[in-house]
């Protein structure tokens, strides 16, 4: 895996045989979004976005495509 950045470049090793496939980080993140969401500690909240609607789709969203 190779990450670069204006100033910074890092390759890290990837064990191939230790990959684990499938979407558990992507339904962990979805779950986290949804928590910050139902708290009002989102990024909907943080740049005013927030209305109940808004906040609904959004949790809808998010459920139905990390399921």
């Amino acid at each position: 895996m190779r990450i670069s950045y204006p100033f910074l470049v890092c390759r890290l090793p990837v064990n191939q045989e230790r990959v684990i496939k499938g979407n558990l980080l992507h339904t962990l993140a979805a779950r986290a979004l949804i928590r910050d969401l139902e708290e009002g500690s989102s990024y909907l909240h943080a740049k005013g976005a927030a209305s109940a609607a808004n906040v609904r789709d959004e949790v809808i969203r998010l459920g139905i495509t990390y399921g």
